[in-house]
């Protein structure tokens, strides 16, 4: 907004040093001037409140989204599981279905990078003698504390 205010000091400038001011031509562009000060003024003032609104709208934005949460018990999970390699440092998605059902493998996975073979029980994702349905099964599933609850064990 100082870009404003300097034009309109520059354009004060010329009008002054020209001499203007007392012929009626140099009434008009002072006014001119003036008015153009008072614009500036107003402008600066109205992008102060957008300010405001855009920090009341974030913390509105905020506000709801922990109301969503708290109300549809929504949680972040998005069905990946991201892990590092170990080898080469990229990072991993794994698919939930990978973890969750023994037949997608036998625990490991292969970084799609560097080709190297990650165990996943080192790194707790596999819990081979945990099943929290208490059906008594022999399903492989994942631990309470890493994966969330596994849709076919009720």
């Amino acid at each position: 907004m100082n870009h404003l205010y300097e034009n309109i000091a520059y354009l004060r400038g010329l009008a002054e040093g020209m001499e203007i001011e007392d012929s009626k031509n140099g009434k008009m562009v002072m006014a001119i001037i003036e008015v153009l000060d008072e614009m500036a003024t107003a402008i600066n003032s109205l992008n102060d409140d957008i300010d405001e609104l855009d920090d009341v709208v974030d913390e509105i934005d905020r506000d709801l989204i922990e109301l969503e949460d708290d109300f549809y018990e929504i949680d972040d999970f998005d069905g990946f599981y991201d892990l590092e390699c170990p080898e080469c440092g990229e990072l991993i998605y794994i698919d939930d279905p990978l973890l969750l059902d023994p037949a997608f493998g036998d625990n490991e996975v292969i970084c799609p990078v560097c080709e190297a073979t990650i165990d996943l029980t080192e790194y707790g994702y596999y819990d081979d003698d945990y099943c929290d349905c208490e059906c008594e099964c022999d399903e492989t599933a994942a631990a309470e504390s890493v994966l969330p609850d596994n849709p076919s064990h009720q």
